[in-house]
């Protein structure tokens, strides 16, 4: 599954800390539930750089997604990162949690033979045609040694991606070719679609921001209706005036799991 996220999401926060807060019950969110791509669309608003804030975005869950031992040699120093620390560990295989397959970073380069750092108490020695400071997925084949492999072969989840592609949701919706379900308190209640939501074999889950939601995005020309399969209330008796977005996510990425793994 994919997600598809506006760049305001955390915005509505004033205090950095409580937005970098919110990075991270996304991050978590989407390693829990074995989200494949982040989209960060970009969501207009007069009163804030809203390309910044999805530059932000986009950082915090980078940080998040890399695994920690190897954070210093693929991260560099950067002041936007300063409250990083604050975020929960996602505790995914990808951060050190598998024997056989790790990610590592190439440290050296010597006539196709690559020094990867790993993680491990010594470096591994892999072969290929790479450059030094590129990050790879290997597998162990023995104590110290690896073979570069494609995460995709993967079975189950292993991590996210985060693409930011700098374009309004109606732009990035194009591009989108799985079934999209969008999410609003005026959809159709989710008891009512579950047959049709069961019946994708992949999607993408639209959210809209703090302020605007689907349907508003909508009449103010982000995107049209035929750009989405589905417009569907998560949470039809909800007992708030208003449910945050980033509460949303993980109320409805659990009800169309459940729904998606039961049917």
């Amino acid at each position: 599954m994919d997600l598809l996220i506006p760049s305001t999401f955390a915005a509505d926060e004033r205090d950095m800390k409580l937005q970098v807060m919110k990075y991270g019950m996304l991050a978590r969110s989407a390693a829990i539930f074995g989200i494949e791509r982040i989209i960060i669309y970009t969501d207009p608003d007069p009163n804030m750089d809203a390309s910044r804030q999805g530059e932000l975005l986009e950082k915090y869950l980078n940080y998040a997604e890399c695994p920690p031992y190897l954070r210093k040699a693929l991260i560099p120093r950067d002041d936007d990162l300063k409250y990083a620390s604050i975020m929960p560990a996602l505790q995914i295989l990808s951060h050190g949690y598998s024997d056989e397959f790790r990610e590592a970073v190439i440290e050296d380069v010597d006539e196709g033979v690559l020094e990867l750092d790993a993680g491990l108490d010594e470096p591994l020695t892999a072969y290929g045609d790479r450059e030094e400071g590129e990050r790879v997925t290997v597998k162990r084949i023995q104590s110290d040694q690896a073979q570069i492999i494609d995460p995709e072969s993967l079975d189950g989840f292993w991590t996210y991606d985060v693409l930011r592609p700098e374009q309004e949701l109606g732009a990035v919706l194009e591009t989108i070719t799985k079934p999209v379900i969008a999410t609003s308190f005026h959809g159709s209640p989710v008891e009512t679609v579950e047959d049709d939501i069961a019946s994708y074999d992949d999607c993408a889950i639209l959210f809209g921001s703090a302020w605007r939601g689907i349907p508003t995005m909508e009449d103010r020309g982000d995107l049209e209706s035929d750009q989405y399969d589905l417009l569907v209330n998560l949470v039809p008796e909800q007992e708030t005036k208003t449910i945050r977005t980033e509460e949303a996510i993980t109320i409805g990425l659990g009800l169309l799991s459940h729904i998606r793994r039961t049917e």
